[in-house]
């Protein structure tokens, strides 16, 4: 009985959650056919109600778009990327300025000679209005991620690869202003990591993220802070047997625990 008693609330909740996505009604607003764009993803809002997104192909150039849309679903191609100034971008990023800036994966004015290209990084105003700002060089970082802006009025973001030949193109911790000064604040050098992912700023003005993988010790991924000014600390390197979630000891449909890290920087996790 005090089983029964201390699983009801789950149980209720449950239920209600069920019965919540029951009464959603699915509307179909656009269906992409390739002019406009083709895998479409990364929506946000803009100041002025419209959608803004990317494509990662499709176009004019078939190299991907970006592309507003109404909330009735009327859908307005803003550019389409020819590979010389981008191509496969990633989500867009609205700026405290009310523009949007992004990056492309790949792309920029290697592509021209026969390259794929190492990305860019671009401004999109609402109406339309494309600028093209820099473009990644390989030794300086190679596939760009989505980029956050802090306080400062900068953009940071990672690149997953490339970096100094020294460093063994692991990756890249940038910064970059409105105008596209680029100055990389981190190399990885496997030892500490290798392909980071995207960052998030926390509230003590740091930056935190993980790497996919890395060598030695790190082999198996880890996660860091990186400070403004990048300096770059590894807190924990994923073993290979750390659990983050656990089947163990299923509670209904969702085995839960929770993980934190002590003082020493050890990861630590129990089943709730």
């Amino acid at each position: 009985m005090r089983l029964f008693t201390a699983l009801l609330p789950l149980l209720l909740a449950a239920f209600l959650a069920s019965d919540a996505r029951a009464a959603v009604t699915l509307t179909t607003l656009h269906s992409f056919t390739g002019p406009e764009g083709a895998n479409p993803f990364g929506l946000l809002q803009g100041r002025d109600g419209n959608f803004y997104g990317t494509a990662l192909f499709g176009g004019e150039y078939e190299q991907g778009t970006l592309f507003s849309v109404s909330p009735e679903g009327s859908v307005n191609v803003l550019f389409s990327f020819d590979g010389t100034n981008g191509f496969d971008p990633n989500t867009l990023f609205r700026a405290s300025d009310g523009n949007f800036y992004g990056t492309t994966a790949w792309g920029g004015p290697r592509f021209a000679a026969g390259g794929a290209g190492y990305g860019t990084f671009f401004k999109l105003t609402p109406d339309g209005s494309y600028t093209f700002l820099y473009w990644f060089h390989n030794t300086n970082g190679s596939w760009p991620t989505a980029l956050i802006e802090a306080s400062d009025g900068n953009f940071y973001g990672t690149t997953a690869i490339g970096g100094p030949i020294s460093s063994g193109f692991s990756g890249t911790i940038f910064k970059i202003t409105r105008d596209g000064e680029h100055t990389m604040l981190v190399s990885f050098s496997g030892t500490n990591g290798f392909e980071p992912r995207s960052l998030m700023r926390a509230t003590d003005g740091n930056f935190y993220g993980m790497t996919r993988a890395g060598t030695a010790n790190a082999k198996n991924g880890t996660i860091f802070r990186a400070a403004p000014d990048g300096v770059l600390t590894s807190l924990f390197s994923f073993n290979g047997t750390t659990r983050i979630l656990s089947t163990e000891r299923p509670i209904l449909a969702a085995p839960t625990i929770w993980a934190r890290f002590s003082d020493s920087r050890s990861l630590q996790s129990r089943p709730c």
